[in-house]
């Protein structure tokens, strides 16, 4: 009888014991209130019960839309954030450091200061965003030469083939 009376026991400390990684956001929840070191709790942790540090990054996928609209601009792209949104006229400029991209900006009412329209709370997002900006653009660039490069061995070819034709004709005749 003992034997059952400690295995009952270790039962209900088996029961007690929470594993972190399991913990419910709820749970999370009602512990941070009882200790006092309440954090938020974004929806994707409360729905999922995961923890903050598992969410993933998202999926950039650029597209130049305009070379040099305007002064002091060298292209406009637009970006698309995973399936959730576009965010359009995304500016890339050079400066003395090399490429920058500015995010679309919007005037303030009474005022003729201007404020980013999109902001990344996340620093590492932001990066990730600029360096898929940067990467369209100059693979943008790289593909505009290629074809130009293609045109102009078209154009040489086609001269030289009538060039000989020419040639070959003059001698035919003569």
């Amino acid at each position: 009888m003992p034997r059952r009376s400690s295995q009952n026991n270790q039962e209900n400390i088996n029961e007690q014991a929470v594993n972190p990684a399991q913990e419910t956001a709820a749970q999370a929840a009602d512990h941070a209130q009882e200790t006092g070191n309440a954090q938020p709790v974004n929806e994707t942790q409360a729905v999922n019960g995961t923890a903050a540090n598992t969410e993933q990054m998202p999926v950039f996928t650029a597209e130049i839309s305009t070379l040099r609209p305007e002064s002091g601009v060298l292209a406009l792209a637009d970006v698309k954030v995973g399936e959730l949104m576009t965010i359009r006229n995304v500016k890339i400029r050079e400066d003395d450091y090399g490429l920058v991209v500015t995010m679309p900006r919007t005037r303030l009412p009474y005022s003729e200061q201007y404020k980013d329209s999109i902001f990344f709370a996340d620093k590492a997002v932001k990066e990730k965003f600029d360096q898929t900006v940067e990467k369209a653009y100059h693979d943008f660039l790289h593909l505009q030469n290629m074809t130009e490069e293609n045109a102009e061995d078209m154009e040489q070819s086609g001269e030289m083939e009538d060039n000989q034709e020419e040639a070959s004709g003059m001698s035919m005749g003569m």
